[in-house]
């Protein structure tokens, strides 16, 4: 017995000797490459990477930007110039509150408490169950704790994982190839005169030049972008609220709140599941700047990539709109501050 316990347990140290060295090399999530994190096609889990980044480079930024991916493409750049500030976009895909408070903990814990946070919200921050992301490899939360810590990593040794993202990668590396073009003019940023790490390094942003595709022909772009797991949690998400403003209000940071300008198609399908139920009862908890609704930005689809993500361009917009320095086109609704004081102007405004 004893004789096998011990080959086992060599077994089990030889395997482990080949799926670890193989999975951080490839490391298709970039988890164990937050520093420098390679563009290869597979998204990234950047809640962690961008939270762990800032642990160790806090030091060249004051202020924060949370949110989904559709926050990805909010111009810090243009950000710092109207404030004085340094804003880092701490946006990932389908990044919720309770997630976002978690990042900003950690940070604090590590001794960064930025002046600022801005926090961009939309129907996903009330439509989804945190619960869903601890089994997607691109939003498994940041871990807190020794035991998290090692369940984290342990996600992401697995050489079925790496195996199956290796055509990703393949087919990316070949996208690319076929443009004739090295991987790092195709991720230049024009706009920021940046290339990719160093877009990563400096702002956190998506590509701020990256041009709309949008056709109004294409059936794909005549639907809401829905997911069949939404569903309204409302409070969930308030509590969520709750925690991240009196985490801020412990340490005086200064909290922002702004909807996401959704598409018309995008936001009716929100509506008609209980969006402005959220919106509502968010201004009991902190007042906010509204961009939801239709408005001249979110009917024109000139001003969105797909029926999910805004362009760079919106957010300049909505920058000047909360700053109080803009032309918000004479729409009340777009860029309206809500307060509890006049949230039933908002709905009546919403159902216009």
């Amino acid at each position: 017995m004893k004789r096998f316990v011990i080959k086992l347990a060599t077994v089990l140290v030889a395997i482990a000797m080949v799926i670890l060295p193989v999975s951080v090399a490839i490391d298709p999530y970039n988890v164990f490459h937050y520093m420098n994190p390679r563009e290869n096609g597979v998204e990234a889990n950047k809640g962690f990477i961008k939270t762990k980044y800032l642990i160790k480079n806090h030091d060249k930024f004051d202020s924060l930007v949370f949110g989904s991916s559709r926050a990805g493409f909010v111009d810090v750049l243009y950000l710092n110039e109207k404030t004085g500030n340094k804003f880092y976009n701490m946006a990932s895909s389908e990044s919720l509150v309770s997630e976002q408070t978690r990042e900003l903990r950690v940070l604090i814990k590590s001794g960064f408490v930025p002046k600022k946070v801005w926090v961009f919200v939309d129907d996903i921050s009330c439509f989804v169950d945190p619960l869903l992301h601890e089994n997607m490899l691109y939003r498994v939360p940041y871990p807190e704790g020794l035991f998290e810590t090692a369940e984290f990593y342990l996600k992401y040794v697995d050489l079925i994982t790496v195996y199956n993202s290796c055509k990703v990668i393949n087919d990316y590396k070949e996208k690319v190839s076929s443009e004739g073009v090295s991987l790092d003019e195709y991720t230049y940023d024009h706009y920021a005169n940046m290339n990719y790490i160093e877009r990563y390094h400096n702002t956190g942003c998506e590509r701020l030049d990256k041009e709309s595709k949008f056709d109004i022909n294409l059936p794909q772009y005549n639907e809401a972008y829905w997911c069949d797991y939404y569903k309204l949690r409302l409070d969930e998400a308030l509590t969520d609220m709750r925690e991240l403003k009196m985490l801020c209000d412990e340490y005086g940071i200064e909290l922002t709140v702004i909807t996401n300008p959704l598409y018309c198609l995008t936001f009716d399908k929100a509506y008609e599941n209980g969006y402005a139920d959220y919106l509502y009862a968010l201004s009991d908890i902190t007042d906010y700047y509204n961009f939801s609704g239709n408005s001249y930005v979110t009917d024109d689809y000139h001003y969105y990539y797909e029926t999910s993500h805004f362009t760079p361009q919106v957010s300049r917009l909505m920058i000047d709109a909360v700053l109080g320095n803009g032309d918000n086109g004479n729409d009340e609704l777009f860029g309206m501050h809500v307060t509890k004081d006049n949230k039933d102007l908002l709905i009546e405004r919403l159902t216009e």
